[in-house]
């Protein structure tokens, strides 16, 4: 059992830390006051899990404090519940994010005294305790999360954590991808969760000035920040200021029951002299090219091998080896797309532009769809 006092030292020492590190967005005296206001381990649960395994609040309550106040994921649900997330097995499907990615993508939205707020992803209830405490009382933040057995922890723990908050976050148990209109407009749009494409609901949602931060394009690479603002024709303007690796929006998740095999029938053979390292290991300005060009591919990538899998279409997979023989490497497709030519030929593509880098690409996002930009909007890559 831990007192209240070392709760308050742990406390503050990780905050000290963070701040060390320069992770506190501005101003950093404003946030580490937020921080304190929000006990990080009230919205963790007794049993977790982490990278370095499962936490027991009961059995091993150091352990649990040690996680707790480490700048660590905890991974709280597992298979949408199906699973037991101490065990380390199963999809993590929602968790405690590290906190310095969470500082990170908080210090892109910019937020400030009495802003409407609409979350996209209640998870603990930790992020909108936190934007509610910057926002103050001239605010208000609707939270919305897919999840009902998810939104009931969280309205929990944001009761227990700070009893008599105001205002308190308005939870919303529903699809984050249409919004919630009933509440807009609003002057921030956060998502605690990755789209591919950034629903045209939440540009309709934010009101002229105001900004979407949402993790992006996570299927192909690790992820980044879309920094998005909305000009008064309802267009958004954005950057991707960083990366970014969170949990996919439910309803943009990819297929993930693909029956590839490397001797599976119906296979088509080729070989190619690039090597398959090459793009799989790319930096993420190449990755975002890709996903923009060769969209709906999603990529796994194991040390012998890249496989790359249509996320809308399971019987859609290519397997490219990274073990060379005789000057090439084998690849096998099957499916209706030829997912390793169109990565390969975006990859060349990127290359071609000079291989930018991430700040030198842009997106505009309006009724029609996005397209990627170089330097400038008028500059379309796609």
């Amino acid at each position: 059992m831990t007192s209240t006092g070392s709760a308050d030292e742990r406390l503050n020492a990780f905050i000290g830390d963070l701040t060390a590190k320069g992770f506190l967005p501005d101003p950093a005296d404003i946030w580490a006051k937020a921080l304190r206001a929000v006990p990080r381990h009230a919205f963790v649960p007794a049993r977790a899990w982490t990278a370095s395994g499962p936490i027991d609040r009961d059995e091993r309550p150091d352990e649990w404090w040690d996680a707790v106040y480490s700048d660590t994921p905890i991974i709280t649900q597992a298979d949408d519940g199906a699973s037991d997330p101490t065990t380390g097995r199963g999809e993590p499907t929602s968790s405690l994010s590290a906190l310095s990615g969470v500082l990170y993508n908080f210090g892109h939205l910019d937020l400030d005294q009495g802003h409407r707020v609409l979350e996209i992803g209640t998870g603990t209830g930790y992020s909108a305790a936190l934007t509610t405490q910057i926002i103050g009382e001239g605010g208000a933040v609707v939270s919305v999360e897919i999840d009902a057995e998810l939104t009931a922890v969280a309205e929990k723990n944001l009761a227990a954590a700070l009893p008599g908050l105001k205002p308190a976050p308005t939870l919303i148990v529903g699809d984050g991808t249409g919004g919630y209109p009933t509440d807009a407009p609003y002057d921030r749009v956060h998502a605690t969760c990755s789209v591919q494409s950034i629903p045209s609901a939440w540009l309709t949602q934010t009101r002229p000035g105001g900004r979407i931060v949402t993790p992006y394009g996570r299927w192909f690479g690790y992820g980044l920040v879309a920094q998005v603002d909305v000009l008064p024709d309802g267009t958004g303007v954005g950057r991707f200021p960083g990366t970014s690796g969170y949990m996919p929006l439910r309803s943009q998740r990819p297929a993930d029951d693909h029956p590839a095999e490397w001797d599976a029938p119906g296979a088509r053979v080729t070989r190619t002299v690039v090597n398959p390292r090459t793009i799989a290991y790319a930096p993420a300005s190449a990755d975002l090219v890709i996903t923009h060009l060769a969209p709906g591919i999603a990529a796994r990538r194991a040390d012998d091998s890249l496989w790359l899998l249509d996320g809308h279409d399971p019987g859609c997979w290519a397997i490219a080896v990274s073990a060379e023989h005789e000057d090439v490497f084998e690849v096998r497709q099957h499916g209706d797309r030829d997912l390793w030519d169109e990565v390969a030929d975006a990859y060349f593509r990127w290359q071609s532009l000079g291989r930018p880098v991430l700040d030198r690409l842009g997106l505009t996002v309006n009724e029609d769809g996005e397209r990627l930009w170089l330097d400038r909007p008028e500059n379309v890559i796609v």
